[in-house]
């Protein structure tokens, strides 16, 4: 049964009935649960236990505990109640309220009878009956360092934390240099007004914490859970003796300390301390030189980390390892230095990069090549288990939870490699190289071994693999720049492939024609032309072909052939691509069969071929057919072939189709897929007359792909031409002309300036400028281009040709009779023949309904050019 408020009566007005009624209404919010409840909830939350009488007695105001068992009953309430509670507030509301019921302040009795005092307002009474707060007591924290930046995420964390679960003390954990001390430090100035005490306990062992301890309770004069709530932080735990000094009993507790696994190996709350992100990094070196370049300041974190501390030291010393962080390394490296397994895990160690160097990578089961020292090492797991420990708990690295990794700080390693020469020896060098290859896992192309290149990956160019040359070396670099180039790290795996192929090129380990060889220049052509380095890809392209045996069709030849058309695409070789790509398709065939992945890999490289070839048909017929295989199959690809499908239906004027196709794929994850189908949305809806809505489109299309892959990008640059031809027909054509001419100057820089697409964004840059009511030569010019390079009968060809002399039988030649654009270019053609304006305009309203805008406008004898839509690949 709940318990009423007591009235007046019994408690009257004064700070025993303040409490009261506050206490009542947390009550309330909990919904009044019965007091065996409130008690089994605070032993369940292990507070300070207290018996349900004292919580009844309590609640009818006939008894007040001491704060420690009543901290309990609000911390217990503040987390039944339904509403959101914040938990440290609360206690230092009550504990104002329980130190006014504790020492009321008892006003001196007058001699005489005062007169009577005229009447006074509210808030003065308010101001009047406000408790007298107790002198609070605030040690002496560290100084705060000059560079202290960010961490407002880690201190909310700490404040969560400690408000939700009071009873828990919070052990901060980290190397040297990572700042734990002034992030403690800075909470405790951000939240002193929540606490009547704050103190800072050196706490290296239990004997100076003790010492500090009692101190702090000789200046109070009273036992510490009674003076309100208090913050304590043990700074610098090293031993485990200092676990009995972290009593919560009314208050707060932070503890600082390096070692990862005493903070882990106790029932405490932990919070191991990162790094360090980048933007408080450039934050902290922009305080150091506010003129620094971005530039230098990747330099710096790239040799010297993120760590708050050793970032600082680098940016103030020019470099010079001689700052607390490097003193405090040099110390902890001395105490160890009489171990010579620690020593030469460390040296090991040092040998990889600045990333975590997993167990499993060093497994003794696996018979490396490697010193005996090393091997000696490894062999013993055990024994290499408890050295990970003993290094990350001295505070020169971080170690996994269950010591699955360990991983020394970039500032860390420079100062032990001063320290330890032989870690850039050759002997160390060799060791760990031997242990790169022994792990590589294989062919990435397997989703179930890329955990293991990741890894792996991070170690590859610090251990300097590209300079072993060896084949086994190069075969796992082989792998890793697969690797990078499949999980869309592009710029690291174009790095890794550039630094192979050239030590590839100063050594005789390898022929040029040596399968590995062209496999590494395959994978590197590969990431250029995904990174929108088409140029590049296809002289490597090129230079590779030339290098295939005479066996045309081995499996790496065929590779190689299915990328070549992608490069002679691009380079604007339309013809010779459709050529290749149609024989590589027949020798996939008969090599693998039907069906084989690599063989619709090459049918698919064919269909794109054909749509840059004119041949959409053709291509239509071709992708439907594999869009059904794959649609019965359940297969995932079928989404690519979705895309090319509708494609191919827009090309050949078959809008609607197109949009019942591609509506479902604007469902689709964030990627590549989902950005053709928007783009190709948006196309079709300015087609079908839906212009504001397509514009708004393929704007957000537009600018997704800039984000995404980059302003020259082939899908970038076709998406922002898009976008000009949908604001050339809203009637912008200023920003029209302006998007046009970016993917002009896009497709020239990307691609060279005698590219065939830039000729393609010409035409429809002179529809912009035409249909603005300007005249323009670049339809003429883009003509005879485009009829040099891909023949006067190719559909880009005769779109520059009729937009500048329409001609219905041209058009009605290549586009078709029924496409709209054939109808369009009747308008404006007067020749004996052709189609008159009522039959082409009720042609259209057929097609399109009478609001169309290309009704409206070829009803009041607008001209109207024709633009082109590129196919996206």
């Amino acid at each position: 049964m709940s318990i009423a408020l007591p009235g007046p009566d019994k408690v009257p007005d004064g700070p025993h009935r303040d409490l009261l009624v506050r206490l009542h209404d947390l009550y309330s919010q909990a919904g009044k649960p019965a007091t065996r409840v409130i008690s089994k909830r605070i032993d369940d939350e292990k507070l300070e236990s207290v018996s349900y009488e004292t919580i009844s007695a309590l609640l009818r105001g006939d008894k007040v505990p001491g704060w420690a068992r009543l901290q309990s009953i609000i911390v217990a309430l503040c987390r039944t109640s339904v509403h959101k509670v914040d938990v440290s507030e609360e206690l230092v509301r009550f504990n104002l309220l329980w130190r006014r019921f504790e020492s009321p302040q008892t006003p001196p009795r007058p001699a005489v009878e005062p007169p009577r005092a005229a009447p006074v307002a509210a808030a003065e009474v308010v101001a009047l009956r406000a408790p007298v707060v107790a002198p609070r007591i605030h040690g002496e924290l560290p100084p705060r360092a000059a560079l202290f930046t960010g961490r407002e995420q880690l201190l909310d964390t700490m404040a969560r934390q400690l408000t939700e679960e009071p009873e828990k003390p919070l052990v901060l954990f980290g190397p040297i240099g990572s700042g734990k001390t002034q992030l403690a430090a800075e909470y405790a100035r951000l939240h002193r007004d929540r606490y009547a005490v704050t103190w800072w306990v050196p706490a290296v062992n239990a004997d100076q914490a003790g010492e500090s301890l009692r101190d702090l309770a000789g200046r109070l004069g009273v036992d510490l859970h009674q003076a309100g709530p208090y913050l304590l932080i043990f700074d610098g735990v090293v031993s485990g003796d200092v676990r009995k000094l972290l009593n919560t009993r009314g208050g707060n507790v932070i503890a600082t300390t390096r070692n990862g696994g005493w903070a882990r190996d106790s029932p405490h709350a932990e919070l191991e301390i990162p790094d360090l992100d980048p933007s408080e990094s450039a934050q902290l070196l922009r305080k150091l030189d506010p003129r620094m370049t971005r530039a230098e300041m990747a330099r710096l974190a790239g040799r010297y980390g993120r760590s708050p501390a050793g970032l600082a030291e680098a940016g103030r010393a020019g470099e010079l390892l001689d700052g607390e962080v490097a003193r405090e390394v040099r110390r902890v490296h001395d105490s160890l230095a009489g171990d010579p397994v620690l020593i030469r895990l460390l040296t090991l160690l040092l040998g990889f990069g600045p990333s975590p160097v997993w167990r499993w990578m060093l497994r003794a089961d696996v018979n490396w090549d490697v010193s005996a020292g090393v091997h000696r090492l490894l062999r013993d797991q055990a024994g290499l288990g408890q050295a990970m420990r003993i290094l990350a708990g001295s505070g020169l690295g971080r170690r996994h939870p269950d010591n699955e990794w360990i991983e020394i700080p970039a500032i860390i390693r420079l100062v032990l490699r001063e320290l330890l020469p032989d870690a850039d020896g050759e002997v160390n060098r060799h060791d760990v190289v031997q242990i790169l290859v022994g792990c590589d896992p294989g062919h990435p192309d397997d989703p179930d071994k890329r955990a293991e290149h990741r890894a792996i990956a991070p170690h590859i160019r610090p251990a300097a693999l590209v300079d072993t040359h060896r084949p086994t070396a190069y075969r796992t670099i082989h792998h890793q720049v697969r690797f990078l180039f499949l999980t869309g790290d592009l710029r690291a795996a174009r790095l890794l492939g550039q630094e192979a192929r050239a030590a590839l090129a100063g050594q005789d380990a390898l022929a040029p024609t040596d399968e590995l060889v062209l496999q590494i220049k395959r994978d590197l052509a590969g990431t250029l032309r995904a990174d929108g380095r088409y140029l590049d890809a296809y002289r490597l392209t090129t230079e590779t072909m030339a290098d295939v045996s005479a066996d045309t069709d081995a499996d790496l030849a065929l590779d190689l052939a299915r990328s070549w058309g992608h490069d002679l695409r691009i380079a604007g070789e339309f013809e010779r691509a459709h050529d290749l790509d149609e024989q590589t398709m027949r020798r996939h065939t008969a090599k693998y069969g039907e069906h084989d992945l690599r063989t619709v890999a090459s049918r698919y490289n064919l269909s794109v071929s054909r749509r840059f070839h004119g041949r959409y048909a053709d291509a239509a017929a071709a992708d439907k057919l594999d869009l059904d295989r794959l649609r019965e199959l359940a297969d995932p690809r079928q989404v690519r072939w979705a895309n090319s499908l509708a494609e191919d239906l827009c090309a050949l004027g078959r809008y609607r189709e197109a949009e019942e196709l591609v509506r479902p794929l604007l469902g689709l994850e964030p990627g590549r897929q989902l950005l053709r189908a928007r783009r190709t949305a948006g196309i079709v809806a300015r087609r079908l007359g839906r212009l504001g809505h397509a514009a708004e489109q393929l704007g957000l299309c537009y600018q997704e792909c800039v984000s995404r892959l980059g302003p020259d990008r082939e899908l970038t640059l076709a998406a922002g031409m898009s976008f000009g031809n949908a604001l050339r027909e809203l009637g912008q054509f200023e920003t029209a002309l302006h998007y046009c001419t970016l993917a002009v100057t896009g497709y020239a820089r990307a691609m060279g300036a005698d590219n065939p697409l830039v000729q393609v964004a010409r035409i429809n840059r002179a529809a912009a400028t035409l249909a603005s009511g300007e005249s323009t030569t670049e339809f003429d010019e883009a003509y005879g281009v485009l009829a040099d390079r891909l023949g006067p009968d190719h559909p880009f060809t005769v779109a520059a040709e009729v937009n500048e002399a329409p001609s219905f039988a041209r058009a009605r030649a290549v586009f078709g009779a029924e496409h709209p654009d054939t109808l369009v270019v009747a308008a404006a053609d007067d020749t004996p023949g052709t189609p008159g304006p009522d039959e082409i305009i009720a042609t259209l309203r057929r097609l399109f309904g009478a609001d169309h805008p290309l009704v409206t406008r070829l009803s009041t004898g607008m001209r109207v050019p024709i633009d082109v839509e590129l196919p996206s690949g």
